[in-house]
């Protein structure tokens, strides 16, 4: 078992569990019922660190995910600030279905997630493009700041398995085709705007890239350090510098009337 994965993993779970006690009502988007799509994503990354980040054998991974899916929906009956929903529970069975699916495959299922849905086999600038189509994921969403916050954590860590088992399936330190930290990178990047439009998330988006390619302020050192928290980390830090930037650019934009 990778070790490395291994920690990812545990940290996915305990965050999974941690958001099961979280009060709901400021976790929202524009799209109707995105609760629902949330059910599905992650589940689907739940069945994938127990089996590829715990490595837990095909059907004990199924029925340990199912069997999480009927104790978290049916423990909300319980808990005032939760709803219990049998949508959310076909939701959550939903997404161990279509991890099960990429599963039946040797290693399919790590390289979706690490190249986010195959993005990253694109030849030309697969970073950006990652980037990029998780930047209009988050405009048509439009979500609150609980909700691009749990997002984050669940695809930091299960990013963080997947990069980890990716590098080791390839033996490279830090492979091109994962983008999967751009993703978590582009996404802590948009946790710093004041709210989501189309002018902050075109500024979090050129920053992150800029910053992401020239990797100042020590980013290259964090770069280093390889393997799935390496390949994570450097994007987190990138993030960070962009959303941080964009709060001053937007800060001098509205001070001078353009906003």
């Amino acid at each position: 078992m990778s070790k490395e994965a291994e920690k990812g993993a545990i940290l996915y779970l305990i965050l999974f569990f941690i958001l099961l006690i979280v009060p709901q009502k400021n976790v929202h988007s524009e799209i109707h019922r995105v609760d629902l799509l949330a059910h599905v994503v992650s589940f689907f990354l739940l069945y994938f660190v127990l089996r590829r980040g715990l490595n837990i054998k095909f059907k004990p991974a199924i029925v340990i995910t199912f069997s999480i899916a009927i104790f978290t929906e049916g423990i909300q009956f319980f808990i005032p600030w939760r709803d219990f929903s049998f949508a959310d529970m076909i939701a959550d069975v939903i997404g161990l279905i279509i991890g099960g699916c990429l599963d039946m495959k040797e290693n399919l299922l790590v390289s979706f997630i690490a190249t986010f849905g195959f993005v990253g086999y694109i030849p030309l600038g697969p970073g950006t493009f990652a980037a990029l189509l998780t930047t209009l994921i988050l405009y048509f969403l439009n979500p609150s700041f609980l909700l691009v916050l749990e997002g984050l954590g669940l695809v930091f860590f299960s990013g963080w398995v997947a990069s980890a088992r990716y590098s080791k399936l390839t033996n490279k330190m830090d492979p091109g085709e994962v983008v999967i930290d751009e993703v978590a990178g582009l996404i802590t990047a948009v946790l710093f705007l004041p709210r989501i439009n189309i002018l902050y998330l075109v500024l979090a988006f050129v920053l992150f890239r800029l910053y992401d390619i020239i990797k100042p302020f020590g980013i290259k050192k964090v770069e280093k350090i390889g393997n799935g928290l390496g390949i994570m980390l450097d994007d987190e830090i990138a993030g960070i510098y962009a959303g941080l930037t964009t709060i001053f650019l937007a800060f001098l934009l509205n001070k001078g009337g353009i906003l």
